[in-house]
């Protein structure tokens, strides 16, 4: 069974790498991205939620969303401290404080203030104004960039 897989990921991993990458360049979203992170969430995501008898989408439940937010905005978080370059003596507290304090107050609704806290957190850093470009550069592209990069696939192919 193990040969059976590894076979299968063999013969479907490129023709699937190189379909993303063109379709990312159509989109103007960067190559990087793709294939470092989307790649393997695409790839494994939906063949587990069909496996499991899903349908198409992936639903989340009330808490499942709740920890998905909390997830993003402690990414946001995260963002903002590295974007700075910096890390307060404060920040070396408060950040592990809020950690533990998901777990002492399981509540849906801390969690929402949770959530509130690190988005708060993340708005008054000092490199706030760059948070957002930041996240949105992989997603940014010139048409020349996205039209060299498809004739160089084209002719490599």
């Amino acid at each position: 069974m193990f040969v059976v897989a590894a076979v299968v990921i063999g013969a479907c991993a490129e023709p699937f790498a190189h379909a993303l990458i063109v379709t990312g360049m159509q989109l103007g979203i960067d190559q990087f991205l793709l294939v470092q992170w989307l790649a393997p969430l695409v790839g494994s995501l939906p063949l587990a939620c069909l496996a499991n008898g899903g349908g198409a989408a992936l639903h989340l439940d009330d808490r499942q969303a709740e920890e998905f937010l909390l997830a993003a905005t402690q990414t946001l978080l995260g963002i903002g401290a590295l974007l700075a370059l910096w890390f307060p003596r404060w920040s070396t507290w408060t950040l592990p404080g809020l950690f533990a304090a998901q777990f002492a107050l399981p509540g849906q609704t801390a969690r929402y203030l949770l959530c509130g806290i690190y988005a708060a957190l993340a708005a008054l850093g000092r490199k706030r104004r760059h948070i957002l470009p930041t996240l949105t550069a992989p997603f940014r592209r010139d048409a020349g960039t996205v039209a060299d990069e498809q004739q160089t696939l084209t002719t490599t192919r």
